[in-house]
Parts: C-alpha cells; structure tokens; sequence
C-alpha cells in the first residue's frame, strides 16, 4: 500500500491555451442534453448509447435514451455516487452508504459487491473503475463517522480481483476525500481526484495490482473549488470535473493542463461526474441537475452527425444494419508482443501494425510495432533480437508517439529469397521522420506548407552472415515526402504477390499516402486529395531497386507517365487515407480500404490511374467541399466525373475507421475461403464479403463474423479490454491462414475455426509462460 506523497506538480495553465485546447474540443461550445434527478452524479454508457446516472439525494439510478429521455431505473437504498459498466454488461454501481453493489438490469434488483476490508465496511465508496481483466479499482471518500479531510485524512483507493476470488486490497490510504477516478488505456496508470488535498495524483500501476506501486501528483489546484469526476477520450486526453467552478479542466496526453471547458452562463456550478462516448464528453451537474455535452475532437472516431445533420439528404446514408452471416471462428492468443520502448496511453505494450512472411517459403514470419521494431518469429519462436531495430539505427531521427508516425510498414522483394537476383536479401521499410534527418541526397517530394514530419521509404538488406537480422549499414534512402501534419501519413508498401516473374507489376512497390491532414468539419482541408501533383492522397507506384545513378525507377506502364501536372509515381489519387490495401492470390484483384471522414467508410477496387473522388466524394455520395457534414445524393451527370466508387461501404453506424484484411486462400476455415476479411479498426468488428461479389458499379452486402474465445462468444473489445478503441490490424502467414494484430494489448490472435479451442495451426504456436511461442 502507498500513501500519496506531494510531489512536482503541473500548475493549471493561466489562459485558455486556445490553440491546444481547439485541437481538442473546436470552439469548446457546450448544449444541455437532459435534465432529471437531484444531485446527479456517477454517469456511464452502455453499447446501445444509453447514459446511466445516479441521483446522490434520493437514491435512483437514472436511465437516459440517445434522444435525451430520461426515466428512473431502481433505487439503491443508499447513496449512490457513481456508476460503471463491466465487460460483461452488468452495471456495478459506487455507494457511499452501502459499498460496491451490482444492478440487475432485466430486474432492477441490487446486490451487494464487496461491503468491507478486512472486518471493517467501507466508509464512503465514491468512484469505480474496472480493468481489463475485470478487476475493480474504486475510491472511499472515507465520509463516515470521522469525515475525509486535511486534517484527518481517512480516504482510500481499493483493488478487488475479478470473480470468483473478489480479494480486496487497500493500494492508497491516509488520502483527503478522494473521490473521482480514472484508468489509462493501458491500464497502467490510476488517476485520483482528491478533492480536499486539491489534486489529482497517479498511482502507477507496474504490472497489474500485486505489483509495487508508484505515486505522483499530476496538477495541484488552487483556491476553493475541489476535482471530482474524471475520464478519458480515445485520445488519451484527460477530462477532470472542477467542482464548484462551472467549468472541466483539460489535461492532454502527457497529462499536462491544456485549459479548461466552462458550462455556460446560467448552468450550475457543480459538475460532478464525466462521461465519454461517440466523440462527445457528457458531464453531470449537481446544483440544477442537468446534463451537459461538448463535441471533443478525434481524427479517427468522432464521426457523430453534427447540429447541422438535418442539412443532409440522407441523415443515415446506407439504412439497414451489418448482420451475423451465422460463421463462427475461434481466436486464439498465440502471442504476446514485448513491450515497446517508449510505453505511451494509446499503445499500452506494442504498437502492433503488421504481421506478414517474406514469400521465401522459409516459414518465418515478421511482426512490425510502429514504435520501431520488426521481430522476426522462426519456427513459432519470437526471436530474442529485433530482426530490425529502428530505434537504435535512427535514434531521435525516427518520429514516434501517435496514431499514425513510427514505422509504418514493411515490403519483402519478391526475390528477396531468390538467390543471384537484383532483389535477393532486400526489404523495405516506410517510416515517418524528422526533417533535419534529411541529408537531401534523395528525392523529395514538397508538400503544402511548413513540414512537420517526412515520409522516407528506405531499403535494407538482411545480414550476409545472419539471416535472421537486417545488417543496419545497408541502409540506403529512396525517397521523402513532406508530411504537414503527424496524421494521415504514409502508411502500407506492399509488392503485388499475386504478379508472377515476367509479368509487368513483378518487383513494383506500391505506396499508399493519406491526404496529409484533418480538419473537423472540412473534408481534405489542404486539398491534396484531388491534386494529382502530389504524393499526399494518392498510391504511389515505382521499382525500388536503384537504378543507375536513380534511387528507384519509375515503371513504364505508370498511368500517368508524361502527363503534364501528374506526378510519374502516381498510380491512382483521391483518397483520404487508403491505410491498407491487398490482392487475392486468385482472381488478382486489389482491395484497398480508404478511411472515410464523417459518414462512410469504403472498400475499393484498385485500378490504375483511378481517382477515388475524396474531398469531392464520400462513399457513393457527394461531398461537400467546405463542409464535411454535408452529404448528398450523386448529380444526375455524376458519370462525366468519372469517379471510381467503392464496391463495399458501410457508414458510422457500423463503425468509425475501416482496416482491410485480405482475401483467405487458406485450408483451416473452408467456410472462409474466397470470402475478403477486414474490419473497423476503432469498434474492432470482423466483416466479409465474397471476393466475386466486389465488382465495379455495384454494392456488395458486407456480413460481420462471429467470434469465439474458447467456444464463448466474444468480441475484440471485451478481449482487449478497452471498450472504446481495439486499433485493430490483420495479418497472413505464408499458409493463407489470418491473424488479427490489436495495438491496445499488443496481442497477435490466429483466427481458427469454430470448435479448435486452442489448438495449435501451423504457422505459430501458443505462448509459453514467459509470452514466446511454443510447439
């Protein structure tokens, strides 16, 4: 147990920070939701959208419906503080008269939880917390018979283990009113409000609750109005009630005060509890009992209809919903990654971004983190060395720390196992880094603006004495590309596997780009997207192998060759962020999924010198310029754009980000085969559609997969255990069979059929205890 020792402490900023703050919350305007109850407090949401919330002064539990209706639920008999949704859908509730307690929702029933701590019944349970594995954090405010104060600071922090054992442990005491609480992403680091005391400290979390802990003051407060409620957003920012002030101070990533988002004029004083769900942070308040909401900013996931969505044409663009298509398959956890160097919120253990073999027919199989380490697993082993180690090649010149910087992926030559050929032994990687790295000895594509990062494709060549590693002096640069922003970047390079030697795309590396930027609101701001003389928002297409005194060469069936205002490279354009793209090793179709920005997400047909129409288009929609939110109905003289529509698309109902996958060719599955796999990256959903059915001109009908753990079914989010970002990514091994990468618990999952439990397929095997891979 610890007790919080004062500590170095961020001080709140003097103004508002304004140019910070809008890249979280725009203009920070906040609209009253809902107003019901006394003394609201405690709010928390299910998977269907619905808000939670107590009433401190008469005990009811509160539910309240995505249009703002609110009706009371149950009674707890006490008084309730706070309220939190476990994995399993059962709501456990914080009660400063009774304990922790569970709501039975089909019944309305309360049942007692834990009560007391050794033979002693808690004193004020205030806030509660869960983890991934399903053990509870929470707050005794210590409001019992000897009040929580400074001067006797009788308040603690709790652990209990998940059921059956329900073991409680003090982690904290000795604390002044401790009352909200807040878990990292990672699980790694508990955030406490401690309201008398007038700060919020972190209790880190070393490695789950047995471990030794950590204690540090994050912001001290000053004068008279004291931190309650907290919460995260998918961004890792931190959102703290300021009880007393009308207002919620705002910390950013790095936990560093950023300002602070005030309730409007004539609200109550007292927001007391903090929500967040669907790109909007809800927030109670005590005095007037209202519910209060801004729209905070995420590039990936806040794609909820704004105040204008009554503009729109169609206010659900693709009605119906995803279906189960009745196929079931088993996941089973075949590795656990190394935790990366730098450990940030977003990426708690290893940025995991791809997992593919080298086609040499070796069997090994290469696992990239994007915080800049590609491992190499060789008969189900992870190797005990990096295969390649950028962090210790590039130092301070490889830009990591974000959704999409880092080491974005990697290529294998399609000789790279082919002995006395130009690209035997060689691979590639795409990266984001510094600009001063730049020695100008390559070519440099400019974009719009100031630089804040570069795109830099680089080649390698394995080690002659040791196949198993990259020999890091064979490093040779090939290209760059300014980036304007550390968002939307360069992401996959892949070669064609399905081109055949002889064949006109043998040995072509293709390169996808993001349009370089994101703006809430505005569709391509910097309009890169639709100008084909820039990489940004484009497919790149080029030989990488040098030739001459050229870094790489420019194919000669490029679409765009000798076109004025094209750049060669180009291979198609119009895209927002085509992150991954692949080809079926059958029919030879390329697949690219382009991330959409407010309404639809896509999958597309690759054909050469194609523009996918973003910033002009959305899906099978027009899109607004100026005005994202705006989506409309094709013109009826839509095909004099010439356009290229996706063949599958699926709007924000479904999901927030689409990730693809690959087309299975595999043997375990047979249901699967011939069927293109590929999900939300955000939601973490698992979607097909047969390969036959993506033909140009039409709309394929997507069915969502059923997934298993150990025979129950699940899904990626309870997996991992954050319900609101999984960061979902696929991966093949040299058999065809799928695996499925999370970047939130850093684990790489085999995906088998139905009734394999865990049994072992060839290509991994499962973990040992000490996380390697065993036959």
């Amino acid at each position: 147990m610890l007790s919080a020792a004062a500590g170095p402490a961020a001080a709140l900023p003097d103004g508002p920070a304004s140019g910070r703050m809008a890249a979280i919350c725009g203009d920070c305007r906040v609209e009253r939701f809902t107003q019901c109850g006394a003394q609201l407090k405690g709010p928390a949401f299910d998977e269907a959208g619905n808000l939670w919330m107590v009433s401190g002064r008469t005990g009811d539990i509160h539910k309240v419906t995505p249009d703002g209706r609110c009706t009371t639920v149950a009674n707890s008999g006490g008084v309730p503080a706070a309220l939190k949704f476990h994995q399993d859908g059962r709501l456990f509730g914080a009660d400063l008269a009774r304990g922790i307690f569970v709501l039975d929702l089909a019944t309305g029933a309360i049942s007692d939880y834990a009560t007391e701590f050794g033979d002693k019944g808690f004193a004020g349970p205030y806030d509660l917390v869960f983890d991934a594995l399903g053990g509870l954090y929470f707050t005794d405010a210590g409001t019992g018979r000897v009040r929580s104060s400074l001067l006797s600071p009788t308040g603690a922090v709790y652990h209990v283990s998940p059921e059956p054992a329900k073991k409680v442990r003090r982690l904290a005491g000795g604390l002044a009113f401790p009352s909200g609480l807040a878990l990292d992403a990672a699980g790694r680091s508990l955030l406490v409000s401690e309201s008398s005391a007038k700060r919020i400290f972190s209790i880190r979390l070393q490695s789950g609750p047995e471990a030794p802990l950590i204690s540090s003051v994050v912001v001290q407060l000053q004068g008279k109005p004291t931190a309650d409620g907290m919460a995260f957003d998918v961004e890792g920012n931190l959102y703290v009630a300021h009880a007393g002030a009308g207002e919620v101070l705002v910390l950013d990533a790095d936990q560093l005060p950023v300002g602070a988002i005030a309730l409007p004029a004539g609200a109550g004083q007292s927001p007391t509890g903090l929500a967040y769900h669907g790109g909007h942070l809800y927030v109670t308040e005590a005095d007037e009992n209202e519910v209060w909401r801004v729209r905070v900013t995420n590039p990936l996931v806040d794609h909820q209809k704004g105040a204008d969505a009554g503009e729109l044409v169609m206010a659900d663009p693709i009605p119906g919903k995803i279906t189960r298509s009745g196929i079931a398959v088993e996941l089973d956890t075949v590795l656990t990654a190394p935790p990366t160097a730098k450990v940030t919120r977003n990426f708690p253990r290893a940025a995991l971004v791809q997992l593919a073999d080298a086609g040499d027919g070796s069997g090994k199989l290469y696992l990239a983190d994007q915080n800049g380490v590609i491992w190499l697993i060789r008969n189900g082993v992870l190797a005990a060395e990096p295969f390649l180690d950028l962090r210790e090649v590039r130092g301070p010149a490889l830009i990591t720390g974000g959704h999409q910087v880092g080491l974005r992926s990697f290529a294998f030559h399609p000789d790279f196992g082919r002995k006395g050929t130009p690209g035997h032994g060689r691979l590639y990687t795409a990266t984001t880094e510094s600009t001063i790295s730049a020695t100008g000895a390559v070519r440099l594509f400019e974009g719009p603006g100031s630089a804040a990062l570069h795109d830099v494709l680089t080649e390698w060549r394995v080690d002659p004495g040791d196949a198993d590693r990259v020999d890091p002096a064979s490093r040779r640069e090939i290209l760059r590309a300014e980036q304007p922003a550390r968002i939307h970047t360069i992401d996959l390079i892949a070669f064609n596997p399905a081109a055949r030697p002889g064949e006109a795309d043998y040995g072509k590396l293709y390169l996808g780009f993001g349009d370089g930027a994101y703006r809430e609101g505005v569709p391509d701001p910097l309009r890169q997207a639709q100008d084909p003389s820039t990489p940004l928002g484009s497919i790149l297409r080029i030989d990488p192998l040098a030739s001459g005194d050229d870094a790489y060469r420019v194919p000669d069936d490029n679409p765009f060759l000798g076109r004025p205002g094209y750049l060669p490279e180009t291979w198609a354009f119009g895209f927002k962020n085509p992150e991954r793209f692949s080809w079926d090793s059958v029919t030879g179709k390329m697949l690219i999924s382009d991330i959409g920005q407010e309404y639809v997400e896509e999958i597309n047909l690759g054909l050469p010198g194609g523009n996918y129409g973003f910033g002009l288009r959305e899906g099978t929609f027009a899109l607004d310029p100026k005005d994202a939110r705006r989506l409309s109905m094709l013109p009826a003289d839509d095909a004099a754009n010439g356009f290229i529509y996706p063949v599958a698309q699926y709007d924000h109902d479904e999901g927030d980000a689409v990730m693809g996958g690959f087309v299975y060719r595999g043997r375990a599955i047979p249901e699967l085969q011939g069927q293109y796999v590929f999900g939300d990256l955000v939601r973490g959903r698992v979607f097909h559609v047969p390969v036959g059915e993506l033909v140009q001109g039409r709309q394929a009908g997507i069915r969502e997969l059923t997934l298993l753990d150990e025979g129950r079914e699940t899904t990626l989010r309870q997996l991992v255990g954050n319900q609101q970002r999984v960061d979902l990514r696929f991966g093949t091994d040299g058999e065809g069979e799928l695996y499925l990468l999370t970047k939130q618990d850093g684990a790489v999952r085999a995906v088998r059929p139905a009734g394999a439990g865990t049994a072992r397929a060839k290509g991994l095997a499962e973990p040992g205890a000490d996380g390697q891979l065993r036959r």
